[in-house]
């Protein structure tokens, strides 16, 4: 898999005078946007819409593509960088960089007015649909089947013979949040199913994955499991048995299913 970090690396140096040294990454981004970029290459699609985009930073390859990048997100805060988790520079890199494209704040669970009516070569979201349940659980949301619901309005949004691109980490189910920035901490201890952790998040085992998808065509569907510091393709059966004590990501799918339905 050819990876593509090192020209994004050399173009964020040139346009904002700044390092980011993509392809050093050891989390699961190292997997995740080498594989949606090649997709992406290989699809050419004229729009895509982007379901969580804030801070992502891998939009200028995208628009590189010649497509009509649209991103949604529900935290204006991220989609303007003053809540990023990143240095000045890049937060001031952000903000030029959200000049160059098209947004909207929105919640995909509830499935904003103007975007009802569009739909989109491709609709994605990379590591994005594994935060909807902790973070809005007990706020915006009454139970755990808040990510399925994302997932079915972002089927509507894809065009007849177009593709939904999903990333998100995989294994035992096992819900984890954050206490220090998560507003419903003592709801989610009450739950007995929420763990402690650093991110709010939950993790996919195999019959999750199969609601996932549901009627639609698997184009690609890939596991990565990562030993030490390496990541390696593995069988779904080794990436969906291991159980996370914590909520790091170390096992992810990469999924690409298509709209074939009438």
């Amino acid at each position: 898999m050819a990876n593509p970090f090192k020209d994004m690396e050399r173009k964020y140096q040139e346009s904002f005078r700044i390092q980011i040294d993509w392809a050093s990454l050891s989390n699961e981004r190292s997997i995740e946007v080498p594989w949606l970029l090649n997709r992406l290459k290989t699809i050419k699609p004229g729009t895509l819409l982007d379901v969580g985009f804030a801070g992502s930073f891998y939009q200028n390859e995208i628009l590189d593509l010649g497509i009509d990048y649209t991103g949604l997100d529900f935290d204006l805060s991220r989609i303007t960088g003053q809540s990023l988790y990143v240095g000045a520079d890049r937060k001031s890199a952000w903000k030029e960089l959200i000049k160059r494209f098209k947004w909207i704040q929105g919640d995909i669970v509830n499935l904003p007015e103007e975007l009802a009516q569009q739909q989109f070569d491709i609709v994605m979201a990379i590591s994005t649909i594994e935060h909807i349940v902790p973070a809005g659980y007990a706020s915006n949301y009454e139970n755990f089947q808040a990510d399925l619901k994302a997932v079915a309005n972002m089927k509507t949004l894809v065009k007849k013979d177009g593709s939904l691109l999903l990333t998100f980490p995989v294994g035992k189910t096992a819900y984890f949040f954050n206490p220090d920035i998560n507003r419903n901490t003592e709801i989610l201890r009450k739950t007995g199913k929420f763990k402690e952790g650093v991110h709010d998040q939950m993790f996919y085992d195999s019959e999750r994955i199969k609601q996932i998808i549901g009627d639609w065509t698997i184009v690609e569907k890939k596991f990565y499991k990562k030993d030490d510091k390496q990541w390696n393709e593995c069988s779904k059966e080794a990436a969906c048995s291991v159980e996370h004590l914590t909520s790091e990501a170390t096992t992810v799918c990469l999924l690409e299913i298509k709209n074939e339905t009438t």
